[in-house]
């Protein structure tokens, strides 16, 4: 396939089905459709706003009804959820998802309630897009925002150890209780769980995942099965000073400074030895800067506030679980 500006729908769980973007048009879709995948990420149901085209283990959905964002958006974790009695060895076929059946809420007259989901949607929207700005502002629109100017720049290759996952088809393997972390943008990576082959070694945990496709990232805490080989391969960064909250600290700035790379550019491995991570840097007692003598981080010798990521994120975890509780 040809590359261009065409939404190529897959079966996979990342990028809201997107696995490629092509110039053929043929056998295009209209946008404001569903797509579920019925093979490989089984039940994976995404809102398509725009005109596409969709690979043989995709369904796509045409609407009998006056379906919109919000009750596209309403159905999708529906669909998944109806989904989830379908692995990837039975497959979801379109003859199955005819004869299924989905719980709506339903109007008056008996048929299902599409202004409820409409407008229930909408204002989940308002209330989401409140707490991201409350969590930004810490719910004060006069808080000054963060301070970056004694930050400092730290390339990737310098602060890391960077490895390669093993060489790994999900195909092969069975349903298990082991994460397979892939190249997703959400639920941490993981697409599934799986039973590791006799001998297999795992991949360590206490590392941070990173997704070529977009540079999404996450901190896996524990050991996993991680998505190796060529094409959208994970990558491992590793440092000794990582812990849970300091590395959703750098999981953020990493994804920030992935932007600059489109999806037909992608954070190849090389990409990523040499991305630039502008991070808060250590200072004495007396305000100055802590220097790394071996410039072991960095050419300037500066070292990375492990510490201050840390009781940075400890404070919006804090935020963030009041403004969940508000919404509750």
């Amino acid at each position: 396939m040809r590359d261009g500006d065409i939404n190529f729908i897959g079966s996979s769980a990342e990028n809201n089905g997107i696995t490629n973007r092509i110039s053929n048009r043929a056998n295009m879709h209209p946008g404001n459709l569903l797509t579920v995948a019925y093979n490989g990420s089984v039940g994976e149901t995404f809102y398509q706003e725009k005109e596409f085209v969709a690979s043989d283990d995709v369904n796509v959905l045409y609407p009998k009804f006056a379906m919109n964002k919000y009750i596209g958006l309403f159905l999708c974790p529906i669909l998944r959820e109806a989904g989830k009695k379908y692995v990837f060895i039975d497959k979801w076929k379109k003859e199955d998802m005819e004869n299924d059946y989905i719980y709506l809420p339903i109007a008056s007259d008996g048929n299902p309630d599409w202004g409820y989901m409409e407008s229930y949607m909408q204002t989940l929207e308002k209330k989401v897009q409140k707490s991201i700005n409350d969590l930004q502002t810490g719910g004060d629109e006069k808080t000054k925002k963060e301070d970056i100017s004694g930050w400092k720049e730290f390339v990737v290759s310098r602060l890391f150890e960077i490895k390669s996952p093993a060489t790994r088809s999900i195909k092969s393997y069975d349903e298990g209780d082991i994460p397979y972390v892939s190249s997703g943008s959400v639920n941490n990576g993981i697409i599934s769980y799986l039973k590791p082959k006799n001998g297999e070694d795992l991949e360590k945990g206490r590392c941070i995942t990173v997704s070529p496709l977009d540079g999404s990232s996450f901190y896996q805490e524990e050991d996993f099965l991680g998505r190796g080989g060529a094409g959208s391969a994970i990558s491992l960064l590793y440092n000794e000073n990582l812990t849970k909250l300091n590395s959703l600290f750098i999981c953020t700035i990493i994804k920030l400074s992935a932007q600059k790379y489109s999806y037909n550019d992608a954070l190849t491995s090389d990409n990523l030895k040499n991305l630039v991570l502008r991070l808060p840097a250590s200072t004495n007692s007396e305000g100055s800067y802590i220097i790394d003598v071996d410039k072991k981080y960095s050419e300037d010798g500066f070292v990375p506030d492990w510490n201050g990521m840390e009781k940075y994120m400890k404070g919006i975890s804090i935020i963030a679980r009041d403004k969940i509780a508000e919404l509750l």
